[in-house]
């Protein structure tokens, strides 16, 4: 009986050894390095496209690897697909492969909801998914089924985050987002998270890529002259009213601007006029 127990201990202990890893048994591949610019891109063409009120239900998911950006998941149809590329394609600088398909069972069409109820629903609906932030969003709906989203936002995620959860209400057709990613101070430096948990992120901050309104387009120094080059004179309708300018050049010191000198006689003419000698009385 002991030597059964003994010859047992030893096929119990051939075993473990056996099914133990050897030393040089390869270690497992690191997770590849995601670089957060990537990330960061990937998030803002989400929001891109999910503003575009053509895509209707369809959901994609973006993926950049160098230059290439890989676009998956599902369309609605072949013109949603189109509308989905077409904002790729503009806002992206390198080469697109289209790995998408169309849904088989078509989606149903939305009705769009009216502004002021769909307003409300959306302003609630944001305090559920980001109670921290939800007062510094705002959300407002000028059109049935648009809604346009403005504030601050602690990270990229948590921006496109709002707009995934908009755009599924009822009675939403697109969702314009206009937050802004603040920076914040980590470690001694500005930084601009791109995940919600802050393992990745980006140095500075990132300007907001919304075009410059027309009035901000002009420079106030277009009206600038040039340096030494006379400005011909501008004469006004009325001739009393003479308006004439010249360059930053030296003059003597009894010189007097002819604009002065002309308002001066315009007064005197007006004003100052001499007075009579008195003449003989006419009750006399």
């Amino acid at each position: 009986m002991a030597r059964m127990w003994r010859i047992a201990a030893g096929l119990l202990v051939a075993g473990a050894t056996l099914s133990r890893e050897p030393a040089w048994a390869e270690s497992p591949p690191a997770a590849a390095v995601v670089d957060p610019m990537d990330s960061f891109h990937e998030l803002r063409l989400e929001c891109l496209v999910l503003a575009d009120p053509a895509i209707g239900e369809t959901r994609l998911s973006l993926r950049k690897t160098g230059d290439t950006l890989e676009v998956r998941g599902t369309c609605e149809s072949v013109a949603a697909r189109r509308a989905a590329l077409a904002v790729l394609a503009r806002e992206h600088k390198g080469a697109l492969r289209d790995l998408t398909s169309i849904a088989v069972i078509p989606f149903q069409p939305r009705k769009p909801m009216q502004s002021a109820a769909l307003q409300k629903m959306a302003a609630r609906r944001v305090k559920e998914i980001a109670p921290s932030q939800a007062a510094a969003i705002q959300v407002e709906s000028a059109e049935p089924g648009m809604l346009e989203v403005s504030g601050l936002a602690l990270s990229m995620e948590d921006k496109v985050e709002i707009s995934r959860a908009l755009k599924k209400l009822a009675g939403v057709v697109a969702v314009r987002n206009d937050l802004r990613v603040s920076p914040m101070m980590r470690e001694g430096r500005m930084v601009t998270l791109v995940t919600a948990d802050g393992r990745r992120a980006i140095d500075g901050s990132m300007a907001s890529s919304r075009p410059a309104r027309p009035e901000a387009a002009a420079s106030p120094a277009v009206a600038k002259p040039v340096a030494n080059q006379p400005i011909q004179p501008v004469v006004a309708s009325d001739r009393n009213d003479i308006i004439e300018r010249k360059a930053d050049a030296p003059k003597p010191r009894d010189a007097q601007p002819p604009a002065v000198e002309t308002a001066r006689i315009v007064v005197a003419e007006a004003v100052s006029r001499p007075r009579q000698p008195n003449g003989p009385s006419q009750l006399w």
